[in-house]
């Protein structure tokens, strides 16, 4: 199976759309930062993989990092991360954030820190990934409340529910001052 990684055009909506409801991601604000959004796209056209970037004077948040679930673990992910953070270094963005649930593993081998959520700057904490509102909707929706306590180092965390820790991760790009 060969993949192309390729930036999204309007077209692509319904289906990435769809691919990041499969992965149990949410949409909220996806449609409006559509414009950096990246598509992973097998020979025959079907795409299997998506990634977006939201774009702040302060930095970028990647979201939607969503791989169909037939052809996980085959690097589509890793292929993604990879050209959403060249994306974010040709955008000059001076940081990249995300928020995660489930890939805390995933994104180290990327560079990513774990940080506090009060580290993430002002503007990145506008995205509606980050408001609480966003939070307590998510939450909601896999029937759990949301809880808040600190983790071993003292940072807060927002919990979903057994096991599932909203933590919040940076990766520093070289080179790109703060605009």
């Amino acid at each position: 199976m060969r993949i192309e990684i390729e930036r999204a055009h309007r077209d692509d909506e319904s289906e990435v759309f769809h691919l990041v409801e499969q992965n149990h991601l949410p949409l909220a604000g996806l449609y409006e930062h559509f414009e950096t959004a990246i598509v992973a796209r097998e020979d025959g056209g079907r795409i299997v993989g998506t990634a977006a970037l939201e774009m702040y004077r302060d930095g970028a948040l990647l979201r939607s990092v969503a791989v169909a679930l037939d052809v996980q673990r085959k690097g589509i992910g890793h292929q993604l991360t990879d050209a959403a953070l060249a994306l974010a270094h040709e955008l000059r963005a001076p940081a990249v954030y995300l928020l995660t649930t489930t890939a805390e593993r995933f994104f180290p081998r990327f560079g990513f820190e774990h940080i506090a959520r009060t580290d993430v700057p002002p503007g990145v904490q506008t995205s509606v990934e980050f408001t609480s509102t966003q939070i307590e909707r998510f939450v909601r929706a896999s029937g759990e409340g949301k809880q808040a306590g600190a983790s071993a180092d003292g940072r807060r965390e927002e919990k979903k529910g057994v096991g599932d820790v909203v933590t919040h991760w940076v990766k520093q790009l070289s080179g790109n001052p703060m605009w």
